[in-house]
């Protein structure tokens, strides 16, 4: 993967980004939104060790859950500034 070079500054396409990490860490998920093409209107891209229904399904179960997650942190950051 050769880099295009701006000012020291490296840009790589996202898809090439993201087959880099998962081959640094196989075990990771990556998903991502993107612009929709003609041959493919969808915008959500996940890539990870499962490219099945499953894996689909375990991505979007991991959203839902740093969602929740961010959700109860958001609650307990104003939960405490009240007190200050």
């Amino acid at each position: 993967m050769e880099p295009e070079q701006t000012n020291h500054l490296a840009f790589f396409p996202t898809d090439e980004l993201v087959k880099e990490i998962y081959a640094r860490h196989p075990v990771m998920m990556c998903i991502f939104e993107r612009e929709p093409s003609p041959d493919d209107p969808s915008t959500l891209n996940i890539f990870g060790p499962d490219n099945n229904a499953a894996g689909v399904a375990r991505a979007l179960g991991l959203l839902e859950a740093a969602k929740q997650q961010m959700q109860f942190d958001f609650l307990l950051m104003s939960r405490t500034k009240g007190r200050d």
